[in-house]
């Protein structure tokens, strides 16, 4: 299992140094890729270079369909859990939100 906390703002150095290397490691493993992405209460956004990776890295994931089982998205953030809600079904594998307190169940459901 693998994953990520976001605090704070997210600058496109952070994600070029944190969260694709994560991201690209995990798509080359052979095998099955679970993940839980914990965003935190301070979460002031993302900012715009950062934004551009993370889609572009996320087009380029959807495209090869690697071996992704599960995502746990675990937050407070509302427009998060509305953006998962809505278009949650482009992730490949399954995805499902949780809120903060339900961290441990949320690494549970990634694993199982």
């Amino acid at each position: 299992m693998r994953g990520v906390r976001i605090w704070g703002k997210l600058s496109r150095e952070e994600y070029d140094e944190a969260i694709l290397p994560e991201l690209q490691t995990a798509a080359q493993e052979d095998a099955e890729i679970r993940y839980v992405l914990q965003v935190g209460p301070d979460y002031d956004g993302i900012k715009a270079g950062a934004l551009f990776e993370d889609a572009k890295e996320g087009a380029r994931l959807l495209l090869e369909r690697p071996n992704w089982k599960r995502t746990a998205v675990v937050t407070e953030e509302e427009l998060i859990l509305r953006a998962i809600s809505l278009f949650g079904w482009l992730t490949p594998g399954d995805v499902k939100t949780f809120r903060l307190d339900e961290l441990e169940a949320a690494k549970e459901w990634v694993a199982g």
